[in-house]
């Protein structure tokens, strides 16, 4: 994510319910002028200096692995939400679902853990996302059968179609039940201004 003026970055973390590990993680650089996003998905197993995301995260959550990136990539991740995956869950089918053409036919379970067991299931071809699709294909394609481009893929499908006027309208509503349901440095006051910079 290169470091140009007038563009703003984000970090976004899913954990499981109990808040005890991270499920991926990924990067947005938002361009308040062209509209347009550049995304970068993180496996929890990144190694920065000798520890994972799993291991930041552990030390002192989101805001940790904030400072690590900022630092270890050279470019400044400005603002950063932990959400849970019940919460993400709710938080993206707020703003609704999306259409995204899958290459792949994907079926897999994943019960290792019985109180964070999640399973895929998609067929070829257009799918419908919702809130929990996404968060498992995510995890799927950050920890299970890692590819990165195609989690960029997804992300992208979904920030250029629920990123719409209707949700705009909507766009205080959204936001509240954002701060609510995650550890987040964006505050009342950055959204304002992010919203004057989109009207």
């Amino acid at each position: 994510l290169p470091q140009i003026s007038g563009k703003v970055n984000y970090l976004i973390i899913e954990t499981d319910d109990e808040e005890s590990t991270i499920h991926f993680a990924f990067l947005i650089q938002a361009d308040a002028d062209s509209l347009s996003y550049k995304v970068c998905t993180l496996s929890p197993k990144t190694d920065i200096d000798g520890q994972s995301l799993y291991d930041l995260y552990s030390l002192g959550g989101g805001a940790t692995i904030q400072t690590k990136l900022t630092s270890y990539l050279g470019v400044s991740i400005d603002y950063y939400a932990t959400m849970t995956t019940s919460d993400f869950i709710e938080v993206v089918n707020k703003l609704g679902s999306f259409i995204y053409p899958s290459p792949y036919a994907v079926k897999f379970n994943y019960d290792k853990s019985e109180s964070d067991k999640y399973s895929v299931r998609i067929n070829k071809g257009e799918q419908k996302i919702s809130g929990s699709e996404l968060s498992d294909l995510l995890r799927y394609y950050s920890n299970d059968d890692v590819n990165h481009v195609e989690s960029n893929q997804i992300i992208l499908y979904g920030l250029t179609q629920l990123f719409n006027e209707e949700n705009f309208g909507n766009a205080e509503a959204i936001f509240r039940l954002f701060i609510n349901s995650s550890t987040t440095n964006i505050t009342v006051r950055n959204f304002q201004d992010g919203m004057k910079s989109l009207e």
